[in-house]
């Protein structure tokens, strides 16, 4: 955050002093129990649209009156004086949504409450010299920064050489400094404690300068965006990635304090390190951009995806594998990525292993390494069955010992290479992932048939073909 007064002051109000003043004279009796928020108390219990209610409120309305306040007509006037000051000010009408209740709170947070708290602490009225410093102290808070809105999604296990923001479309993927990570989050210690550095700092960041009034509309809106990016990441190389919470925020900051409270944040925040981080080095910018233009070259198809039956079983095993980035358990990684093995090779109900190691290698091997990858899915489905069926080592399950990292990694990186080759059969009109297993199996005893086909779904020629389209273009 900027440490300089961006808003000129030609910019700002002149009724926003005044009216400090007269806040304070028509506020100076409210009974101690609200002294830290005088007029938002006032907002409170006189606003028709007022969550306080029935014998609460009735009481707390009471208590006021007894004091000597006609909390009626001080609403009344308060909101007359706080439309105008938006008629007036841009930036604060901007930053309050146009509600009055919400530079009330303002007030009371940054200026009225430790106002009233200091006098009372002191037992005697502030003098001319201290009163200038804290409205000057106010003001500058409010008008420190120039109001914008983001939207931020932490990349779980995401490092980027040279710390260089990557750009796709209108969003960012940028880092935030460990110092900052907490006010993001809505803590109140210098550094988090809830956020661990060894988890990354990098989010997927949307910044824009509407209103925050339907913020909690839009930032469900932008998750969905959001993930479009984090299945480009996913499918771009091997290791795990993901969005594991996210949240809006606001400059300057005092505008959080009004539109979110305490910690603030969708999602859980992952702890557990990995040793293995997901990198994006310099050289791999330009074709994760090139990977970006072509989902966007393709998005009406991806779109209509539901409509096709491949596209369906698609869908299924993409739901697992982005599934398998962001479970903790190597079991449960393990299951993930079983169904999407099994939603992509598996020809019928009553299949077995050997059918589907079979077209699984086919599918991802050349014919040097055919056996090698047959061998590995084998060994994969008869753990399946063991721990499917109840007949695994427990011990070894509990303590992550029934399958190897490099196991479980390369598992991971076939599948992603499947989904994209079926993705590929997709994009190029296939409709059926049985008319896909017919040509795996008749592509076992042909060699031109084999070489034919594995071109078709290949993903670098697909790629190529696609780029040269969007050069032309």
């Amino acid at each position: 955050m900027s440490e300089t007064t961006l808003i000129p002051k030609n910019d700002r109000t002149s009724a926003l002093i005044p009216f400090l003043d007269v806040c304070y004279e028509r506020l100076k009796s409210i009974p101690v129990e609200y002294s830290h928020i005088p007029l938002t108390v006032v907002f409170g219990l006189w606003d028709n649209e007022s969550t306080v209610s029935g014998s609460e409120l009735d009481t707390a309305q009471k208590v006021l009156r007894e004091a000597g306040l006609d909390g009626e007509n001080l609403y009344k006037e308060f909101c007359e004086r706080i439309n105008q000051i938006f008629k007036e000010d841009q930036h604060l009408s901007i930053c309050c949504g146009k509600i009055p209740l919400n530079l009330a709170t303002a007030i009371d947070l940054f200026y009225l409450g430790s106002r009233l708290k200091t006098e009372d602490y002191l037992g005697t009225p502030l003098n001319d010299t201290q009163l200038s410093k804290l409205k000057e102290s106010f003001e500058n808070e409010l008008y420190k920064e120039e109001y914008k809105r983001f939207a931020l999604f932490h990349l779980f296990n995401l490092e980027i050489e040279d710390k260089v923001p990557l750009r796709i479309n209108k969003w960012v993927i940028g880092e935030i400094p460990p110092q900052h990570i907490p006010i993001v989050i809505g803590e109140t210690t210098p550094f988090s404690r809830i956020h661990l550095p060894e988890v990354g700092n990098y989010y997927l960041i949307y910044q824009d300068s509407e209103p925050p009034n339907n913020s909690y509309d839009w930032i469900i809106a932008k998750y969905e965006e959001a993930r479009n990016i984090e299945g480009l990441l996913q499918y771009f190389k091997d290791s795990i990635v993901h969005i594991d919470y996210y949240t809006f925020y606001f400059q300057p900051h005092w505008v959080n304090t009004i539109w979110r409270m305490g910690h603030f944040y969708y999602g859980n925040i992952r702890r557990h390190t990995l040793k293995r981080k997901y990198k994006i080095h310099n050289e791999e910018t330009g074709e994760l951009t090139n990977y970006w233009h072509v989902y966007l070259k393709n998005h009406d198809k991806f779109k209509n995806i539901e409509k096709s039956k491949l596209g369906l079983d698609i869908q299924r095993a993409a739901r697992h594998f982005s599934n398998y980035h962001s479970k903790y358990l190597k079991e449960e990684q393990f299951i993930d990525l079983v169904i999407a093995l099994e939603s992509l090779f598996t020809p019928g109900p009553q299949e077995s292993n050997f059918r589907i190691s079979q077209l699984a290698s086919i599918f991802l091997s050349d014919d040097e390494e055919e056996e090698e990858v047959f061998e590995f899915f084998n060994k994969i489905l008869q753990l399946r069955n063991k721990l499917f069926h109840g007949f695994y080592k427990l011990r070894d399950v509990v303590d992550e010992r029934f399958i190897t990292d490099e196991e479980l990694g390369k598992f991971s990186s076939y599948i992603r290479k499947a989904l994209l080759g079926y993705i590929v059969l997709y994009l190029r009109g296939y409709n059926s992932r049985q008319y896909i297993n017919k040509k795996l199996l008749s592509a076992i005893l042909n060699a031109k048939t084999r070489e034919e086909f594995r071109r078709e779904f290949n993903f670098d020629v697909f790629m190529n073909e696609q780029l040269s389209e969007l050069v032309k273009t």
